[in-house]
């Protein structure tokens, strides 16, 4: 959300002053895969995991190919991280999902 604890009140303290909303997104927990897996796992039905294995089967996007013209969000100077924190930052999410 911000590179900052510090930036990140200041968003915050915006967002309130200008009566808007401000989000994270953090949607992938809410499909429904991740939805029947929580149920899964909460029942019982699947025994209590021990391990998880996070794997990701495509081909890297052309958008991340050129170091010299990458998206904003994978910049470490701009977003604070790279391509790593742009996609396990919602895999590490997942796997902490609380209610």
């Amino acid at each position: 959300m911000a590179l900052t604890f510090e930036e990140c009140n200041e968003m915050i303290a915006i967002c309130r002053f200008q009566k808007v909303p401000l989000f994270v997104a953090y949607y992938r927990r809410a499909l429904p895969r991740f939805i029947k897996i929580k149920a899964l796992i909460d029942s019982g039905a699947i025994g209590t995991p021990r391990i998880v294995n996070c794997m990701q089967f495509r081909e890297m996007a052309s958008i991340y190919q050129d170091p010299d013209n990458l998206p904003w969000f994978v910049k470490p100077e701009i977003s604070g991280g790279g391509l790593f924190v742009d996609q396990g930052a919602s895999t590490l999410f997942l796997l902490f999902f609380k209610d």
